[in-house]
């Protein structure tokens, strides 16, 4: 079964079933309106992370309570407001991951962590 990771405002990563659908996408990060953002700070680290891409809210900070997204903010290099959705990039299309992509990007992430850490400890 196919999968997006889910990356919500409170800092929980969830796999949810995929469905290619602009209403699947809206439902998953509660917007009206997506943009396509590129996770620039993995694929630094692992090439193989564009084949990857992240589905945010287009209007994140013009909500009444804008929610920081912590984990999607540091993935893409400036600020998301609002869920994110990590799926994988076909061109002109979107896709599923798979549990190998999924540990893929967890690999990548764990790396980008441990840089972050030990860049601030020292």
């Amino acid at each position: 079964m196919k999968t997006v990771l889910l990356i919500t405002t409170n800092d929980e990563f969830k796999k949810v079933k995929f469905e290619n659908s602009l209403e699947f996408y809206y439902k998953q990060i509660g917007c009206d309106m997506i943009e396509i953002v590129p996770i620039r700070s993995l694929i630094q680290l692992n090439e193989k992370c564009e084949n990857y891409t992240m589905i945010v809210d287009e209007e994140g900070l013009l909500k009444s309570k804008p929610k920081l997204n912590i984990y999607a903010s540091v993935l893409y290099g400036s600020p998301i407001y609002g869920n994110a959705v990590i799926v994988k990039d076909i061109g002109e299309d979107f896709d599923g991951l798979e549990e190998e992509d999924h540990a893929e990007l967890a690999g990548t992430m764990a790396e980008l962590i441990t840089l972050l850490e030990n860049e601030y400890h020292d």
